[in-house]
């Protein structure tokens, strides 16, 4: 959603940054340091083994041998799509708990308490992890692998686990029920949301031969991409790569008829890639009406369930294929083999570059073409592995070993096109935490950022150290800094409309709430210092990381915690964004609030502040009744106490918080307890004590047998 209120000089063309042009007298002897700790590591790798563990068990618990289900444990962590949500953790946490929340619903196949406090527990920690599609696909494809075995009971008791798990998950799942319709995914997606980042037909050549859209190692330039889907606003796709591997391909279409079980997960397969070709296949077309799923965007994301889906189905198939004797593996190989054969052959005799310049891409066709030569080592060598696991004169538990080897030994030669690390010494976000500013601390906004030009060979390594040492969001949280924008698809339609409201003098506005700094790049251009000129005016400039190519601005500013010299009153949002705006051209300093009538001002002094993650606490006194405004954001759900008696919280030029202060010294203390968690926590105890029923019970039949 941030796309849609980008200020003028953040969609400017990116530009390469060179040397340092820090202020005078930067600090040199600031350190190195990793921009996140080593603990993230141990996190990716945990998220990581969940899913190949998930998806171990599944295989196992559908009656797939060891070695089948190592494969579909390796093909599907290791894939191309869970290898690059390395890079968010929200969707790598959705790719891990997919698989298993697929197991605890079909586990419902079997009557008993225990497999509805496995569903329960596998749907609650599907939900914590946050990401809503992959819940949704792992409910409905867990229900239809348990009806396939038990029937409509079987689907009938996995909704009861599914439901029994979303009260679990109460304390998250309310409050982000009540939230939503204060953001702007109130509002819907707009036409270009729809298809952004839609799955591309040409994509699925990257099933097998990574890189074709461009991801190399080091560099996020995606010139085949641009060339063949664009995906307006986007410059490359959602996901580093798309690779699978031939291996798992193969053995998935082996396995396509092994049964009523790959019956489902063949339907599942073919749903999951009809709906990430999004708009390309009519997807987005047929089911933008419908309530939840319409609002979802990105359907190249659904490259991971079907990920999932194939694996599955290549375990089904890898059975299958060890099943037979050796002359027909022996001809379905040589069948796979001849396809390659005839796949390198249009690639070397020029047949794919004339297609592609027949169908309109002649400029781009030539590099395409490259790509998908340099990706055909991978089907090679994959094919060949798959082959001398087949065929080694071994049992069929040691040939399936073999099998799954050869496609962990795949994925991770294909690592490289998905994962971009950042560089293990950077300056990172720390340097912000010394920024010289009042209690509660800095409060930065970074107005002409712009990404490491996406050519160069070290770009994504770049970006990543670029964006943490900017401080942007959310970098800026790991040093304790506030940052007056904001990363996310959830943007608060209040902030949303503040910000578009001023334009580019936004930044000149944003010093009513407390914005203490500027973090800044030189200027691009002369229009682009003239937009700037007016946000630093009056301001210093600081120390800043040397080599970072950085300026920080200390400029003048609201405290954090003052009392309004004036006091104007709109009755509500709209009314409140029109007067603020007149205020701030005028030049007044006086504090619009939304109310039927302002209430009265005098001056005062703050004497202590002190801010917790959910709490305030203000010591000040006043000449006399007067308005209170503390620069954090106004939000339901904040409660205020002067000396212990209950006070109003006003929405203070629409966006912080004003609290009607009576003449004298007081103490005024504001906790956020929104009643929406406290229902959030009611259900999830409710969820908790029905998940100890369902033990209880389970112990209990369990001790009787």
């Amino acid at each position: 959603m941030c796309g849609n209120r980008l200020n003028d000089w953040k969609t400017m063309p990116t530009r390469r940054r060179t040397g340092s042009a820090g202020a005078p007298g930067a600090d040199t002897s600031t350190p190195s340091r990793r921009i996140a700790p080593a603990s993230i590591d141990a996190l990716l790798l945990a998220y990581l083994a969940a899913a190949a563990a998930g998806a171990f068990l599944l295989a196992r618990a559908l009656d797939r041998s060891t070695g089948a289900a190592a494969l579909a444990a390796f093909g599907y962590a290791l894939s191309g799509f869970v290898a690059s949500m390395t890079g968010n953790l929200v969707f790598l946490a959705g790719a891990a708990s997919l698989p298993w929340l697929i197991l605890g619903v079909r586990a419902c196949a079997h009557p008993g308490p225990g497999a509805m406090l496995g569903a329960a527990a596998a749907t609650a920690a599907a939900l914590l992890a946050g990401d809503a599609q992959p819940i949704v696909i792992g409910v409905l494809l867990g229900a239809a692998l348990a009806a396939a075995e038990g029937g409509w009971r079987a689907a009938a008791r996995g909704a009861a686990g599914v439901a029994l798990g979303a009260l679990l998950a109460g304390v998250q799942l309310l409050p982000s029920l009540a939230h939503v319709p204060r953001t702007v995914r109130h509002l819907g997606l707009t036409a270009e949301e729809q298809i952004q980042w839609a799955l591309s037909p040409w994509r699925l050549l990257e099933l097998f031969s990574p890189g074709f859209f461009g991801q190399r190692e080091g560099t996020i330039w995606a010139e085949v991409f641009l060339g063949l889907a664009p995906s307006p606003p986007n410059t490359v796709p959602f996901a580093d790569s798309a690779f699978l591997g031939l291996p798992v391909l193969l053995l998935a279409l082996r396995g396509v008829r092994a049964g009523r079980r790959t019956a489902v997960l063949a339907t599942a397969a073919a749903a999951l890639l009809w709906l990430a070709l999004g708009h390309h296949a009519g997807a987005t077309q047929a089911l933008g009406w419908v309530p939840v799923w319409g609002t979802f965007r990105y359907a190249e994301k659904l490259l991971g369930p079907l990920a999932l889906a194939l694996t599955l189905l290549a375990a089904h198939g890898l059975d299958g294929v060890l099943a037979q004797g050796a002359p027909r593996r022996r001809n379905w190989l040589l069948a796979a083999a001849g396809a390659t054969i005839v796949w390198a052959l249009l690639l070397w005799s020029g047949a794919v570059e004339a297609a592609l310049a027949a169908l309109g891409h002649a400029e781009v066709a030539p590099l395409a073409v490259r790509h998908l030569l340099d990706g055909l080592t991978y089907p090679i060598l994959g094919l060949a592995a798959l082959a001398a696991a087949l065929l080694a004169p071994l049992p069929a538990p040691a040939r399936g070993g073999l099998a799954a080897a050869s496609v962990l030994a795949a994925s991770a030669a294909a690592l490289p096109f998905a994962l971009h690390p950042a560089p293990s010494s950077c300056a990172g976000p720390g340097w912000l935490a010394g920024l010289e500013a009042a209690p509660p601390g800095p409060r930065i906004g970074t107005p002409n950022f712009r990404e490491a030009d996406p050519r160069a060979p070290d770009a994504w390594e770049q970006s990543w150290c670029d964006m943490a040492t900017a401080g942007l969001p959310p970098y800026a949280a790991a040093a304790r800094v506030d940052q007056l924008d904001t990363y996310t698809g959830l943007d608060p339609l209040r902030f949303l409309k503040v910000f578009d409201a001023f334009g580019v003098e936004r930044w000149l506005a944003f010093r009513r709430f407390g914005l203490t700094h500027l973090v800044l790049l030189p200027p691009a251009d002369e229009a682009e210092a003239r937009i700037l000129e007016p946000a630093v005016a009056g301001g210093r400039q600081v120390p800043t990381p040397p080599g970072s190519g950085l300026q920080a601005v200390a400029v003048p500013h609201r405290p954090w915690a003052s009392f309004a010299p004036a006091v104007v009153a709109a009755p509500d949002p709209q009314a409140t964004l029109g007067r603020l705006q007149a205020l701030v051209a005028e030049g007044s300093e006086a504090v619009v609030i939304q109310a039927g009538q302002p209430v009265p001002a005098a001056p005062g002094r703050v004497l202590a502040a002190r801010r917790g993650v959910e709490s305030v606490e203000i010591e000040a006194e006043a000449d006399g009744p007067a308005l209170l405004v503390v620069n954090d954001a106004w939000w339901p759900g904040w409660e205020t106490r002067i000396d212990g008696t209950p006070a109003p919280v006003l929405a203070a030029d629409v966006l912080v918080r004003g609290i009607p202060f009576p003449a004298g010294r007081h103490t005024v203390v504001m906790r956020y307890e929104p009643p929406e968690v406290a229902w959030g926590l009611a259900a999830s105890g409710l969820g908790a004590a029905g998940c100890l029923a369902l033990a209880a019970l389970a112990w209990r039949r369990r001790g009787r047998r």
